[in-house]
């Protein structure tokens, strides 16, 4: 669908970098990033995973530490990464299980490392009316000048591109204008047999008039299908998940999580637990029968695994809460690396989790580096 939209005033730059500012900031919180709060305050802090680990030796900045799996793993994985203590650094940590060992990959103007993946592709916004596109392995990525301000995505293999001043998608040749309010943000999107899965916001928050709500954009239309009740963030956040067949929706309302049928309709809450924070990513396993997400109790965060059949969650990490001063601590869901086991991040400490039961077998501790997304690498 191709719009042709009426002329819009001209925008002072520091507005635009206001909108980037947001935008990045809402996608940070949306994702429960939390390594800021442990990485600034020591440069050298190795979060306490459930399990007992031995000192390793030093390279590259990284910390190596081996530990025996209860079946190997070979994938390796990636994430987004930025120094918020020490030397400056953002861009990549590939991160090997197999060799225990962890390697830093620079990318240009990609601080605060959040990068969006599909399987080894990435995409990150610097800013300016400029986006970035790259391979993992593959060098340096390329610079894309956009000629307006946009937040990358991955829709499939394509690269879609979502303006920052109003709802349009660049995509394939193509501008989609969605149709919802005009000055709407929207804070991510998915694609899914055809259809595209988004969220979006609009209004005036400091005045208390800021909306929200869940989209379903198919065969040229865009539908509403959840509003949501808890604009302004609630106990519990997210970006709704297709399941791997379309057939459901995953996400966050009122503190539990649930599913929904594209058009909003049968919603099911998978989870009974509205004052225990919760977090994404939310992972839908590949056969459609459970989600993962984090959740926090005590000041620690751990993975959890809910059934979308119904039953109750079962926690899959068993993180030990810091002392003072570090006010939280814990782990979370980076990537599947196969159907048995999970790559985690916990504060500036990459490591893998199985899910047939055990403890992380942390891979590497880097000082000073906060986390971000990730994905596992074919």
């Amino acid at each position: 669908m191709s719009v042709t939209s009426p002329p819009r005033p001209p925008v002072r730059p520091e507005e635009l970098e206001a909108l980037i500012k947001e935008a990045r900031r809402r996608q940070r919180r949306r994702q429960a990033l939390g390594a800021a709060a442990v990485a600034a305050a020591a440069a050298a802090v190795i979060v306490a995973y459930s399990v007992s680990a031995g000192h390793g030796s030093s390279s590259g900045g990284a910390r190596k530490e081996r530990h025996r799996a209860a079946a190997p793993v070979t994938t390796h994985f990636a994430v987004g990464a930025a120094s918020w203590h020490g030397p400056p650094f953002s861009g990549l940590v590939i991160a090997s299980p197999a060799s225990g060992s962890c390697r830093k990959v620079p990318l240009p103007h990609s601080y605060p490392g959040y990068l969006l993946f599909s399987g080894n592709r990435y995409a990150y916004s610097s800013g300016r009316q400029v986006a970035w596109e790259g391979t993992v392995g593959g060098g340096r990525p390329q610079r894309l000048g956009l000629g307006y301000w946009a937040q990358p995505f991955w829709l499939g293999k394509q690269l879609g591109l979502v303006e920052l001043r109003a709802p349009r998608l660049h995509l394939g040749g193509r501008t989609i204008a969605f149709g919802i309010a005009p000055h709407a943000q929207i804070s991510s999107i998915a694609a899914s047999r055809g259809r595209l899965l988004f969220d979006a916001s609009w209004g005036n928050g400091p005045a208390g008039d800021l909306h929200a709500a869940t989209f379903v954009y198919s065969g040229g239309r865009t539908n509403t299908v959840r509003t949501s009740p808890t604009p302004y963030g609630g106990v519990s956040g997210a970006d709704p998940i297709w399941s791997p067949d379309g057939s459901r929706i995953a996400f966050f309302e009122d503190g539990d999580l649930w599913t929904m049928a594209p058009d909003g309709s049968d919603a099911r809450r998978l989870t009974h637990t509205p004052t225990v924070a919760k977090s994404g990513p939310l992972l839908w396993s590949r056969d459609g029968r459970r989600i993962l997400y984090a959740a926090t109790r005590n000041r620690v965060r751990d993975v959890y695994s809910v059934p979308t059949s119904g039953g109750g969650p079962s926690r899959l990490s068993h993180s030990r809460r810091l002392h003072p001063p570090f006010d939280e601590s814990g782990t979370t869901a980076v990537s599947w690396l196969g159907p048995s086991a999970l790559a985690v991040k916990s504060g500036n400490s990459l490591g893998v989790l199985p899910l047939a039961g055990g403890r992380v077998q942390r891979i590497c501790t880097i000082p000073g580096m906060g986390l971000t997304n990730g994905t596992a690498l074919p």
